[in-house]
């Protein structure tokens, strides 16, 4: 096998190097050990396989700790996606996933909320594995919720100032005003 093919390349690291396709020379093992999107790879009784620094990262957790454990066995009170996982390892379909729940890394947020993306992986010799990139999604939802409120909130004065009216007349609009927020039962 040549340089630019693909194929494994020796190199430190707890996980094995791939070159990209056209001899680029760079290995994929950088870019994975190296992005800030936390990424794991588990094998087909979703125990870890590997996780990255940025998923050791956002879970407080060192990756020695994931090596040959579930999801649900090193981080409790995440909701891990298994049925989704199930279905990639099955079929080999990649298929997208939310993640929440609370890890060891405390946020303003509360709960986190993630969205993965998860692929089955066949290695020549090798069983079938995943490999799930995951993105932080937790701020956006926060955000959309917020959103949501307030849309409802202006619609909810929307009502109120079609019922009420725009007259100045006190004896008017204090009666309508009164029924707005307190209907009769």
């Amino acid at each position: 096998m040549e340089d630019n093919e693909r194929g494994p390349v020796s190199g430190e690291g707890s996980m094995p190097q791939w070159l990209f396709p056209g001899g680029v020379g760079l290995p994929s093992c950088r870019f994975v050990e190296e992005t800030l999107a936390p990424i794991s790879v588990l094998d087909g009784q979703l125990r870890h396989l590997y996780v990255n620094p940025a998923w050791v990262k956002v879970s407080g957790v060192p990756a020695s700790a994931f090596v040959g454990r579930t999801l649900g066995e090193v981080l409790p009170d995440l909701q891990s996606p298994d049925d989704v996982l199930v279905e990639v390892l099955a079929d080999g379909q990649p298929r997208e996933a939310t993640i929440s729940g609370t890890t060891g890394v405390s946020s303003p947020l509360g709960r986190n909320l993630w969205r993965a993306v998860y692929h089955r992986v066949d290695l020549p010799g090798q069983d079938a594995c995943l490999c799930g990139i995951s993105m932080e999604i937790s701020s956006l939802r926060r955000y959309l919720d917020d959103l949501e409120t307030a849309h409802q909130r202006l619609a909810l004065l929307d009502a109120a100032a079609t019922r009420v009216g725009t007259t100045l007349d006190v004896e008017t609009t204090c009666p309508r005003s009164w029924s707005t927020c307190w209907p009769p039962h």
